[in-house]
């Protein structure tokens, strides 16, 4: 009796610690994993290999020759391939002008090139589009008036961004981004490009429009940016996950900062002592942000990333999250799935995780309770709490990410504070009022109507 009861027990608290994991194991074909993206219809692909590969501290002139890349139908049940086998897989990408045209970012015998595939990527050409002597590893395309455009960054050259409109039968690289890249990201709204950069004094988030050159720095001095993310949702929100290197070499996680300004000025949101490695959105439900966060574990946002929620519960002691990735699948009161990478342990995916909006340090801190009237006309009043005295601006952005109005209010007063705009003066349209303090912000959306 005593030893059922024992059972009984240790099953118990099994079955428990089972239902309480945030995170179970995916079986890939590879030990070590390097990338999992999702392409359309949720064609899952997960690239790896049996050994140790980490593209921080890769040295492309080592004979290096990767495992390529397995594709699965069903978020990661069953797997076909391997395609590409030979080469390690960096990043793929979808042609925006061919549903059956593939891109591919791969490295192999110490160089790194682009290949194509014009069936799904099943078959690949054998020989690169594009080669270089560095590591080109992430890239993207955007396509205008039946031309495509290809960008690729490059994390280990000076000449960090790598650009084509011919297919590759011509290639430059912008003289005016002297910096390595972590990340590139295009933001439609905007139609710019944010990178995320690196270079001998320190980091910027840089935005490119294709000619010109915006270096913002102003909240990021001193520290090295190694993923970026601007909003779908709201055009002047931008995410960046930073860490700074001291003199002997040792990075230190620095966490995700915000900019509510386009990218020009930043401050400190969450996760001090993290390295974020990677942030992204949700396909279709942009209030939903996910971010890899080292040893962290992965920060899960609900709120269009005005807090985020960390959990690591599932995943081993020692794993440290270098990627994510979000299925476009529907999304209930429980949140959304993700699925991180991890550096040695391989893929996992999720229970729905979200986020906690009463925990939120913003929410509480100051909140727009209410805009009236909406629609606006000629003028619109707002009523906001704050929680402390502390000074605020408050700023309209249309919905391009242009400041529109901007002014210094003060100190507001400690519990509801009242403020009116008597002469805005805007085109009808859609509206992002934005108050801001030293630590914190609260955004809401409104509407103008002539």
């Amino acid at each position: 009796m005593r030893k059922i009861l024992i059972f009984t027990i240790n099953f118990l608290l099994s079955l428990n610690i089972l239902l309480c994991n945030d995170f179970e194991q995916i079986q890939t074909p590879y030990r070590y994993v390097h990338k999992i993206k999702f392409l359309q219809d949720n064609l899952m692909v997960v690239s790896g290999d049996s050994a140790f590969f980490d593209l921080t501290t890769f040295n492309p002139f080592v004979q290096y020759v990767g495992g390529g890349f397995y594709l699965s139908t069903d978020m990661g049940n069953n797997f076909n391939g391997p395609y590409m086998d030979g080469i390690t897989l960096l990043d793929i990408e979808q042609s925006k002008l061919g549903s059956e045209r593939y891109f591919a970012l791969g490295a192999r015998f110490g160089r790194t090139g682009i290949f194509e595939s014009t069936d799904k990527g099943k078959t690949w050409s054998f020989m690169p589009k594009f080669e270089e002597a560095s590591i080109m590893h992430k890239l993207t395309t955007i396509a205008e008036g039946g031309t495509e455009s290809i960008f690729i960054a490059n994390l280990n050259s000076s000449e960090g961004l790598i650009i084509s409109q011919t297919n590759f039968e011509s290639i430059y690289k912008p003289k005016s981004i002297q910096s390595q890249l972590y990340d590139i990201k295009y933001s439609q709204k905007l139609k710019q490009f944010f990178l995320a950069s690196d270079n001998n004094e320190h980091g910027h988030v840089i935005r490119f429009d294709g000619q010109s050159v915006h270096k913002d720095s102003i909240g990021l001095k001193g520290l090295r940016v190694l993923s970026v993310l601007p909003s779908s949702f709201n055009p002047a929100f931008v995410y960046a996950g930073v860490d700074s290197v001291t003199f002997s070499k040792v990075a230190i996680g620095k966490g995700i900062y915000i900019s509510i300004d386009t990218g020009k000025t930043w401050k400190y949101l969450t996760g001090e002592g993290m390295r974020v490695f990677d942030i992204q959105e949700h396909p279709t439900d942009s209030k939903y942000i996910a971010a890899a966060m080292g040893t962290g574990g992965v920060g899960i946002s609900s709120n269009f990333g005005q807090y985020f929620e960390i959990y690591r519960n599932g995943l081993p002691k020692d794993a440290e999250v270098r990627s994510v990735a979000i299925p476009d699948v529907p999304i209930d009161a429980a949140g959304i799935v993700v699925y991180p990478v991890t550096l040695e342990h391989g893929v996992y995916k999720s229970r729905p995780l979200t986020s906690s909006v009463i925990e939120s340090q913003n929410q509480s801190d100051l909140e727009i309770e209410f805009t009236t009237p909406n629609p606006a006309r000629s003028f619109i009043h707002i009523q906001y709490h704050s929680n402390k005295i502390q000074p605020i601006e408050i700023s309209i952005v249309d919905c391009l990410g242009q400041v529109v109005f901007s002014e210094k209010l003060g100190y507001c007063q400690l519990g509801h504070n009242n403020i009116s705009i008597n002469d805005l003066n805007l085109a009808s349209g859609f509206y992002f009022l934005i108050l801001k303090s030293n630590t914190n912000f609260a955004q809401t959306k409104f509407i103008v109507s002539q």
